[in-house]
């Protein structure tokens, strides 16, 4: 079992923080948090999908569905956040590629000085389209879980031949912008943790850090949500199936600090700078947490932001301050202003935001 970094050992902390920083704008949120306010927005323009991924947590569907809202809505949408200090809008599905203003919502919200972060499966980012979206797009999180046919098959409930077509586009479309990349956009490949493809995960991520397709990974436990709560009992990965899985990222990638993050998707200072806005026109405080919600009828983005700040925040983690980290049972950790997380994967498996990831190996040691 590897070794976390000594927590006393300021200087192994460096990269970690750079690390964030290029990945997560660790700076601007910490700022933001200080402030009270929100650096990013995630949207969710629409919950129509070409895939129907077992594990999918909002329940994204291969049929027609109405976007979550006309183009101009949207933009007033973005004017909004932008005055109350939004600066990233991570565009989400559904696969966002399926809707058709996406170019039009992405430019609008270039034309504002907001960084736009553009989350796929990739099967539709032909070389044609991503001609029309690269000069709007900073980061790309390319939704890939495995390189392997029959697992990718399995994991998406799709025939052989579909699966096949399917992930050699995925893997072509990813190919091409690898030739033609430049300095200004980073790729994260984005993988979910579960059993089919654990077997997997060291191909696939060495086919995407050593082949220089994507600038890093994130990997996400499973959680039991939307179409996930009908998958097998048998694809949720064990604990040390999560420890091992993160450690192998941490080498494959050569960044041994990385396991000072514990097992979750985001750093602490991302999930409190951030709010999610679904389908529906409703903001809560992030994807699968969805209480509190306020609908945005006939309301102004920014003042509801403004007004429901502490909510959206996870005010249940007591407002902790920024140079103390999270509130307890974290709290006496010594990795807890650099965590990632634990928040969603907490409230997943406990119902509560302030209960300690039962999955989180950081501070055993």
């Amino acid at each position: 079992m590897a070794m976390l970094p000594d927590p006393s050992d300021e200087v192994a902390s460096i990269p970690l923080r750079s690390y964030l920083e290029r990945y997560y704008s660790l700076a601007q949120r910490t700022e933001a948090f200080k402030e009270r306010r929100f650096h990013s927005l995630e949207i969710e323009l629409t919950n129509s999908c070409n895939q129907e991924c077992l594990y999918c947590y909002n329940w994204s569907t291969r049929r027609s569905v109405t976007p979550v809202a006309a183009t101009g809505d949207i933009s007033r949408w973005l004017r909004d956040a932008h005055a109350s200090g939004i600066r990233e809008v991570f565009w989400l599905g559904g696969e966002p590629l399926t809707y058709l203003d996406l170019e039009s919502v992405l430019e609008d919200a270039a034309a504002l000085g907001i960084q736009s972060t553009l989350l796929t499966n990739g099967t539709l980012l032909t070389p044609q389209r991503w001609a029309k979206l690269k000069p709007f797009v900073r980061r790309l999180v390319f939704h890939l879980d495995t390189i392997d046919e029959s697992a990718f098959c399995t994991i998406n409930n799709v025939t052989t031949a579909q699966g096949r077509r399917l992930l050699r586009s995925a893997i072509s479309n990813l190919e091409h912008i690898r030739g033609e990349r430049n300095r200004d956009l980073d790729v994260i490949l984005y993988m979910v943790l579960l059993q089919p493809m654990l077997a997997t995960l060291r191909p696939t991520l060495e086919w995407a850090i050593d082949g220089g397709l994507a600038d890093t990974t994130a990997l996400y436990p499973m959680v039991t949500a939307g179409r996930a709560r009908r998958a097998p009992s048998t694809w949720t990965p064990t604990a040390a199936d999560l420890r091992a899985a993160f450690e192998l990222r941490a080498a494959v990638e050569g960044r041994p600090e990385l396991l000072r993050l514990g097992p979750s998707e985001y750093c602490k200072h991302y999930q409190l700078t951030m709010a999610y806005l679904d389908i529906d026109g409703y903001l809560s405080p992030y994807a699968g947490i969805t209480s509190p919600r306020f609908s945005t009828a006939g309301r102004s983005l920014s003042e509801l932001l403004a007004a429901n700040y502490d909510e959206l925040s996870f005010s249940s983690l007591g407002r902790p301050d920024p140079a103390r980290g999270v509130a307890a049972p974290c709290g006496t950790c010594n990795f807890n202003d650099l965590c990632f997380g634990t928040r969603t994967s907490a409230f997943n498996h406990l119902g509560a935001t302030s209960a300690r990831d039962p999955f989180c190996w950081v501070g055993e040691q």
